[in-house]
């Protein structure tokens, strides 16, 4: 075998291995499609019921990898407590969709936090019963902020 056959066989392995991973949420409401990068995956979501307006928890994906997960233009009204529970997650997008509410511990133990992306929602305060330690890049703009807990942010 030459090069190429042998890198076509390496990202069907890699494809194949991906597709694993997706199938694992056909029990929930999502629709997800990973993207494979060098040390993470990125998860695009949708929401296969659109009148739900609660996220579920992503208790189907792997804790020993590392994503990159974004859903956005959904009709999410609430982020559940601990839907990300165990997950090492580096970038967090739940930006344009119609989040009002975030439970407590909606973001706890997420590992490695660097950028969360909240824009353009309906979120009135932003607070949390855990601070956010490896965070890096924090967007809250185009909400209806009244309250950011100090602590929060430490």
């Amino acid at each position: 075998m030459n090069f190429i056959n042998y890198f076509f066989l390496f990202l069907n392995i890699l494809i194949n291995s991906l597709a694993e991973i997706c199938t694992l949420k056909e029990s929930l409401s999502l629709i997800c499609r990973c993207i494979g990068y060098l040390d993470e995956f990125q998860i695009e979501c949708e929401i296969e019921n659109s009148i739900q307006q609660e996220l579920p928890s992503f208790t189907f994906l792997d804790p020993e990898e590392s994503y990159r997960i974004i859903i956005k233009n959904k009709n999410i009204k609430t982020l559940l407590s601990s839907s990300f529970k165990n997950l090492t997650i580096s970038l967090l997008v739940l930006s344009f969709n119609n989040i009002e509410i975030i439970k407590p511990n909606a973001f706890e133990k997420i590992f490695n936090l660097k950028e969360l992306d909240l824009r353009n929602n309906k979120l009135k305060n932003f607070y949390s019963d855990e601070s956010f330690n490896s965070l890096l890049e924090l967007f809250l703009h185009n909400n209806e902020i009244e309250i950011i807990r100090v602590n929060t942010l430490k």
